[in-house]
């Protein structure tokens, strides 16, 4: 029977289909509609397998998995500007050690925009935005060096667009009373950076004297919270804390957040990232995170959306993801020296960044569109990939560090989301062994994926995860179902 399994998964990959052989049962894993069956190898011959998976349409004619694939690039092409970072100065009072703007040789931390860059960005993104909902956050370096100028940015925004959302990322060590009651009076989100306790935050995130930088932060957040400020914190996963995740979580929850993020470092321009992390540890680390948070009865929306653990929500709630980034067709970058690109990690070397008065000129449509496609589903070579419909297409600025050309294929990201993606599935399995188990069928139901949330269970049962911020960037499957010819018998097990 291990022969035949190697069969099946030798000839279905092009239907979109990876088997996992758990023994007695065999899972097949539909990664395009994110559907589950579990078949018992000794129940069935091939042939009878093959009717099996006709019936509930895991085995699906060319001509329905065409239509998917157009249903989904069609979706993948509806996305437009909407979301605006203005990054105001390079200038930071850290220096952290993964930093990848910072450690980058080309930087010029001494400019800080202009106030017509800035109101001339603002004026260009709105108009490319148009009347859809708009989204506005600060950057850096340490974008609260510069407040006073932020303030009149987000006046100017307001005046022209009321409803647009504003974010300001920042380390938290500039925080003070009148600040933060700026924030809470406009309804601004501010993400603080804080990578855990003291022992584990200062391994990496140190003032520009080398002294820690943990006291600045929390005293940020204390000063937030005294003042009634919606904030998120978001720690960055690398050697000083991928063995410890499970403190450096624990400690952000205990901050009381709206939010939490925790995401992958980028590698650096210059070298080697000297808190660089492997693919296998960095999967290890994100399934820890998530058994932990799940253990405890914390499995929060943000926590889903804000970190890699996205992978892990879209199986669950069977959504597939489209573009890992905003940059890829969402996103515009304002830079303090008054250009104009779409990733951020490209704003010190100035690739595919062009003047404001020249974004709408054909190279900058050219470098949009080029973005613009930057999906896993317009990359041939990403196909046969179990991960296609889960990983977004990874990281284009890793990519073009390690490769020297734009494209979505990050190894780092790729073997990173196989081993999550094989993970999750096992863990599917493991979770419903019971109701599997003296079925030689058993096709999974949406309400049984909702078991991966652990305690959280009950409270999901009537309840549609909604992926935030970017919608445009995923798609539910459940519509691709509707793409197919044949009327679905899935629920009749």
């Amino acid at each position: 029977m291990q022969e035949e399994s190697n069969h099946f998964e030798a000839n279905r990959m092009n239907e979109y289909l990876r088997v996992y052989d758990y023994g007695e049962y065999l899972n097949y894993f539909d990664y395009i509609l994110m559907r589950n069956i579990f078949i018992k190898k000794d129940a069935y011959d091939l042939s009878e397998i093959d009717s099996i998976l006709a019936k509930y349409q895991f085995k699906r004619t060319n001509e329905d998995n065409q239509n998917i694939l157009s249903a989904i690039k069609q979706h993948s092409e509806r996305c437009a500007i909407d979301t605006l970072w203005i990054i105001p100065t390079f200038s930071c009072n850290h220096l952290c050690t993964y930093c990848h703007i910072m450690h980058n040789s080309a930087i010029n931390r001494d400019i800080h925009i202009s106030e017509e860059n800035l109101h001339n960005g603002i004026d260009s993104f709105i108009k490319k935005a148009g009347t859809r909902q708009k989204y506005v956050a600060f950057y850096g370096g340490e974008p609260l060096l510069c407040f006073n100028l932020i303030r009149r940015a987000i006046d100017y925004i307001k005046n022209l667009d009321n409803k647009t959302e504003i974010n300001i990322f920042t380390n938290g060590s500039m925080i003070n009373d009148e600040i933060a009651q700026y924030i809470f009076e406009n309804s601004i989100f501010i993400v603080i950076s804080i990578d855990g306790p003291s022992e584990l935050h200062d391994k990496a995130r140190k003032m520009r004297n080398g002294e820690s930088s943990h006291a600045a932060a929390i005293k940020g957040i204390e000063i937030l919270k005294r003042h009634g400020c919606s904030f998120g914190v978001n720690a960055v996963l690398s050697k000083a804390i991928s063995a410890d995740i499970v403190e450096t979580i624990d400690f952000l929850i205990d901050l009381e957040p709206k939010e939490i993020g925790c995401n992958s470092l980028h590698f650096f321009f210059d070298g080697e990232n000297p808190l660089e992390v492997t693919a296998k540890e960095s999967a290890e680390a994100f399934i820890v995170l998530f058994s932990h948070a799940r253990e405890k009865g914390i499995m929060l929306d943000h926590l889903l959306n804000r970190t890699r653990l996205n992978l892990f929500a879209h199986f669950i709630f069977r959504y597939v993801k489209l573009k890992d980034c905003p940059a890829c067709g969402n996103r515009i970058v304002l830079t303090p020296d008054g250009k104009m690109g779409y990733c951020e990690g490209f704003s010190s070397s100035g690739y595919d960044y062009f003047r404001i008065a020249d974004i709408e000129t054909p190279p900058a449509i050219s470098s949009y569109q080029k973005w613009k496609k930057l999906s896993p589903f317009l990359n041939p070579g990403c196909n046969d990939c179990e991960c296609i419909g889960l990983c977004g297409g990874n990281c284009p600025y890793d990519a073009f560090v390690r490769k020297k050309v734009l494209t979505v294929m990050d190894d780092f990201r790729c073997e990173q989301c196989r081993i999550m993606v094989e993970w999750i599935n096992r863990e599917l399995y493991e979770a419903l062994r019971m109701k599997i188990e003296g079925n030689s069928i058993y096709l999974v139901k949406d309400e049984d994926r909702l078991v991966l949330l652990g305690d959280s269970y009950e409270s999901r049962k009537n309840q549609i995860w909604y992926c935030s911020g970017y919608d445009v960037l995923s798609i539910d499957s459940r519509n691709l179902e509707k793409c197919l010819n044949t009327v679905s018998t899935r629920n009749e097990v």
